[in-house]
C-alpha cells in the first residue's frame, strides 16, 4: 500500500468486509470489526470511542483529529457503516449496513458534504438514487417502487425542476 502525502487511506479492513459463515444455520453472520482490523497509516492510532473505530492524527479535538479509515457500530457491535474521514471531514465512498450485514446505503462524500451518489437499499433492492453536488440534488433522480416502477424527478440547486 502506498503511503499518500494527505493520509488518504482506502478503506481495507481485514474483518468487517466479508462474512463468517454460520455452520449451524448455514447463513452469512455478519463479523464484528475489531481495532485490529482497522488499518490505519503510519504514525496514527487506532481506536475506539465505544460506538465506533476510527484513525486519530494529532489535532487539538477529537473529530478534527479523525483521518482515514471509520467503522460505525451497532450496539451489538456489528458493523453499521465504513467510510473515511480526512482532517475531520467524511471523504469519499460511505456504505452502511442493518444488524444482519446487509447494505442500506451508499453514499459519496467530499469535505463531509454529500457529493455524488447517495443510493437507498431494502432488503437488498434498490429504492432511491440521487445525485449530489456540493450537498445539493442536482440532474435527475430515481425511486423505485416495489413493481419495477421508476419515478424520475429532476432537481436543480436542490429542488424538483416544474415543467
Amino acid at each position: 500500500m502506498k503511503k499518500l502525502r494527505f493520509l488518504l487511506v482506502p478503506a481495507v479492513f481485514a474483518a468487517g468486509m466479508v462474512q463468517a459463515a454460520d455452520v449451524n444455520a448455514g447463513a452469512a453472520v455478519p463479523v464484528k470489526p475489531t481495532l485490529q482490523s482497522l488499518k490505519c497509516a503510519t504514525g496514527m492510532k487506532a481506536v475506539s470511542d465505544g460506538e465506533s473505530l476510527f484513525c486519530l492524527a494529532g489535532a487539538e479535538k477529537m473529530a478534527e483529529r479523525r483521518t482515514g479509515p471509520f467503522i460505525s457500530l451497532h450496539k451489538d457491535g456489528t458493523k453499521a457503516g465504513e467510510g473515511n474521514y480526512l482532517n475531520g471531514n467524511r471523504e469519499g465512498l460511505w456504505v452502511f449496513f442493518d444488524q444482519q450485514g446487509n447494505k442500506t446505503m451508499e453514499i459519496e462524500f467530499k469535505a463531509d458534504n454529500y457529493n455524488g451518489k447517495y443510493v437507498e437499499f431494502v432488503a437488498g433492492r434498490k429504492i432511491r438514487e440521487e445525485t449530489y453536488v456540493a450537498g445539493q440534488r442536482q440532474g435527475p433522480q430515481f425511486a423505485y417502487d416495489n413493481s419495477g416502477v421508476v419515478t424520475v424527478t429532476e432537481y436543480r440547486n436542490d429542488r424538483p425542476v416544474v415543467k
